[in-house]
């Protein structure tokens, strides 16, 4: 395995030091979950958006309601800002 650029190896050491991962085998796996979760959201959120525009191209939008959705997003995350 080709090494990792320094400022990546001095993190994922880090990390490890400080307790918050066991190994570099736990890190890099919850690194991936965290991708693959990313990675949905994006798809997630492209659907959305081509469906929102398909929806305004046929006069069936309604104006957004800020505070409802600030609302939302403070209920789906954890004081990390995580998903819950």
């Amino acid at each position: 395995m080709a090494p990792w650029p320094p400022d990546l190896e001095a993190y994922v050491q880090e990390k490890i030091a400080t307790g918050s991962f066991a190994s570099r085998e736990e890190l890099t796996a919850e690194a991936v979950r965290v991708y693959r979760e990313l990675e949905s959201r994006h798809a997630q959120l492209k659907a959305d958006i081509h469906a929102a525009i398909d929806e305004a191209n046929r006069g069936l939008s309604q104006p957004l309601d800020i505070a409802a959705i600030e609302a939302d997003l403070i209920a789906e995350i954890d004081e990390l800002g995580r998903r819950k």
